[in-house]
């Protein structure tokens, strides 16, 4: 029997050993832009002679679907993909419909093996003394252009006896963006993202619609590769569109009631935060 629970866990660590890969698809993100910074030319990227041929993601096809060229040029389209109809990357990208739901299937499916795997490793179990690596207090807000729900939202998180990180309000170092995000990221237990209604697009037939500011977008993508689905929550405001990319991802709608202040604490303690519910009241 104990032979049989080896095998079947050093099957699973191959499995995911082989996902860890694809999954770099969304950490060598910010590589990617530092490489590639806005105003040094197009990044021009035509993944339809991958995606075409690209297998389904199923357990046993994994094994030499993409090598590291592919992997940037991927990640090229997760930083881009709404650069087009939005404008303000220097990017112009031609994207295959079938390549996000296989990228985020990939991305997924190593979440849930790595979780699986890290519930059977004994040095991660509680010890006898008490010392287990607790989850760190630090949560991350991006947000865009509302104030106020960004000093609410910090405010909460300061109530509950945690730390929040607004990248802004952190010194520079004569770091570029990225490398200050990063930084600032090192040791962040969950994050929050805030959607809201920051710009007015007109669409085809003249219709409009409100999205959130693009560099929104591209945090949520780096926390999500970064921290897992799990903990990454967005809570957003009405009429906003909201990013179809991110399968996986809680969703919290903003009440003037108070009720999206209840469900993201629940979704901080689910997360493993060590926080007080009796402080909201």
């Amino acid at each position: 029997m104990t032979s049989n629970k080896k095998t079947n866990l050093d099957s699973l660590r191959i499995k995911r050993d082989a996902l860890l890969d694809k999954k770099r698809i969304i950490d060598n993100i910010d590589k990617l832009i530092q490489r590639n910074p806005s105003g040094s030319g197009l990044i021009k990227t035509n993944l339809n002679f991958l995606t075409s041929n690209l297998p389904s993601i199923e357990w046993d096809t994994l094994n030499g679907i993409l090598d590291q060229l592919k992997l940037d040029k991927i990640a090229a389209i997760i930083i881009h993909k709404t650069a087009t109809s939005w404008g303000e990357y220097d990017a112009e990208v031609y994207i295959n419909k079938d390549f996000v739901p296989r990228a985020n299937k990939i991305r997924d499916q190593y979440h849930k093996l790595n979780d699986i795997l890290n519930q059977t490793r004994p040095d991660i179990k509680e010890s006898s003394d008490g010392n287990a690596k607790t989850k760190s207090k630090k949560v991350f807000i991006v947000h865009g252009h509302d104030n106020e729900l960004k000093e609410a939202t910090a405010r909460l998180i300061q109530q509950l006896s945690l730390k929040p990180i607004i990248l802004h309000e952190q010194p520079n170092k004569g770091n570029t963006l990225i490398e200050k995000l990063e930084s600032n990221s090192v040791d962040i237990g969950y994050s929050i993202v805030l959607l809201t209604p920051d710009d007015k697009i007109t669409v085809q037939q003249g219709t409009d619609e409100y999205r959130t500011r693009q560099n929104v977008i591209l945090e949520l993508g780096y926390f999500f590769g970064k921290l897992g689905r799990k903990n990454v929550c967005a809570i957003y405001k009405k009429n906003v569109k909201l990013p179809s990319d991110f399968q996986g991802i809680v969703y919290i709608p903003f009440d003037d009631q108070g009720a999206w202040q209840y469900q993201l604490a629940k979704e901080l303690k689910a997360a493993g935060l060590n926080i007080d519910m009796n402080k909201l009241a």
